[in-house]
């Protein structure tokens, strides 16, 4: 567990920390990566360029971060539009993705990324945006984090056949 020397301080993201947010999401991979999104920063990066972007310091150091992108929530002839008819927020017409979420492995266990998923969440709330990540069902420990959180498994798997 980590000590946290400073306070912990939210902010927008900008370019100058994508080489310190890249070094983060290298330095947690296997069972310490989360596993919203299966590639690496950078490959997420280049593809959606996230209008959703937060990184936390301590001491004026990144040493977290968060992102992902808000889409029109698509009507579409199948079980997803069923969970919006039946979900209380459904008049959002908005969806917030929360796509990636890395910590230094030296400040975890502090409460930063639960400060950061609250950041991601409160801008979805402010843009008028439910907030959604989809997690693997085996991923007990991501499932673990997002339930402290307060979010509530759906319950959806989806089934495939190559």
């Amino acid at each position: 567990m980590a000590q946290q020397k400073g306070e912990v301080k939210i902010r927008k993201m900008v370019e100058a920390d994508l080489e310190k947010v890249s070094r983060i999401d290298r330095s947690t991979r296997g069972d310490d990566r989360f596993t919203t999104w299966p590639f690496s920063f950078e490959s997420y990066w280049g593809i959606y360029r996230p209008d959703i972007k937060f990184v936390a310091e301590v001491d004026g150091n990144v040493v977290g971060f968060v992102v992902g992108t808000i889409v029109q929530r698509k009507e579409s002839e199948s079980i997803f539009n069923l969970l919006h008819t039946e979900d209380p927020s459904s008049q959002h017409q908005l969806v917030g993705w929360m796509d990636m979420i890395g910590l230094d492995p030296d400040h975890r266990n502090v409460g930063i990324g639960s400060s950061l998923t609250e950041a991601f969440y409160q801008e979805c709330k402010h843009r008028n945006a439910v907030m959604r990540i989809i997690a693997y069902h085996n991923d007990e420990k991501l499932g673990s984090f997002l339930e402290s959180m307060g979010f509530v498994n759906s319950g959806v798997v989806i089934y495939k056949k190559d």
